[in-house]
């Protein structure tokens, strides 16, 4: 882990075209250069919220079975955005009823 994440290969590995894992990374002058969105990425991490996903047990199950799956289908032009999000109502519903949630 320390070698994937250290400086020198976080840059290396961004600059391929991997998601960066360092702030200095989304900072450093080449990697901005070549990817300026880092710009927009290093405000919103000011105001981002580290722990964003519901602390529930099912979690894991409904971010890979239905939210996975719909943002995959929404990105890659399968489904409308909207048409994604609708469709994951009745399976993340069927999630947390079989967690035991009242929904």
């Amino acid at each position: 882990m320390q070698w994937l994440t250290n400086k020198t290969q976080d840059k290396a590995v961004t600059m391929a075209g991997g998601a960066p894992m360092r702030n200095s990374t989304l900072r450093d002058a080449d990697a901005v250069r070549k990817y300026p969105e880092f710009i927009t990425f290093v405000e919103a991490l000011k105001y981002s919220n580290p722990d964003w996903r519901p602390i529930i047990p099912v979690w894991d199950k409904i971010n890979v079975q239905a939210l996975g799956v719909g943002l995959s289908e929404a990105l890659t032009g399968k489904k409308t955005p909207e048409q994604a999000l609708n469709d994951l109502v009745p399976p993340v519903t069927a999630i947390m009823r079989e967690a035991g949630y009242k929904v």
